[in-house]
């Protein structure tokens, strides 16, 4: 769907035509799951922010303003979704001791994908933060442009590529470090 038709359904939307919106969610469903799934890194909980995400924008579509690119606009409401998701679930991990000790167990189980490179980019990013996930997630996986990026996290441009820098260097540093414990310790 191209720029045109999409504005168009935003206007069915804001007139009250709420099938519209089914058009949308189709449109933008599998793009901001897998964004979402990158930071949270739970099916279930990607799965849930992204029907809060559809949710929110459609109880929020009249504050949407053509002069933003709405993916833009939708990806905003995702991050911070998932941003106060995060938040809560540290606050429950830090009193949870079981979900820590079958986290242990869980990965001493998957002991036989420990090489695997998906393993080390999860190790990765779990060590850094959620300013830096959404960053590298936005820019190289779901290519969005400075410009947008800055306005899904309300930074200016010139910070935004500063921090997408300092974020892309440190997890270089990280998958090298996370390389060579493995081959140190032999995991």
């Amino acid at each position: 769907m191209d720029d045109q038709q999409l504005e168009q359904i935003i206007a069915l939307v804001k007139q009250g035509n709420l099938q519209e919106f089914n058009r949308i969610i189709e449109g933008y469903q599998k793009q901001l799951f897998h964004y979402i799934y990158c930071i949270v890194n739970s099916i279930q909980d990607a799965e849930d922010i992204v029907q809060d995400t559809f949710l929110t924008a459609l109880n929020k579509i009249h504050q949407y303003r053509s002069d933003t690119k709405f993916s833009a606009w939708i990806y905003r409401i995702a991050r911070n979704i998932s941003y106060n998701h995060m938040k809560k679930r540290r606050r429950v991990l830090l009193f949870d001791h079981m979900e820590l000790t079958t986290m242990i167990e869980e990965r001493d189980a998957a002991g036989a994908k420990e090489n695997d490179l998906q393993y080390r980019m999860q190790q990765v990013f779990q060590r850094m933060s959620f300013q830096e996930k959404n960053i590298l997630v936005l820019r190289i996986y779901e290519e969005k442009s400075y410009e947008e990026i800055a306005y899904i996290m309300k930074i200016s441009q010139s910070t935004c590529r500063k921090k997408y820098e300092r974020a892309r260097k440190k997890f270089m540093s990280l998958y090298e470090n996370v390389s060579k414990e493995e081959y140190e310790y032999g995991y």
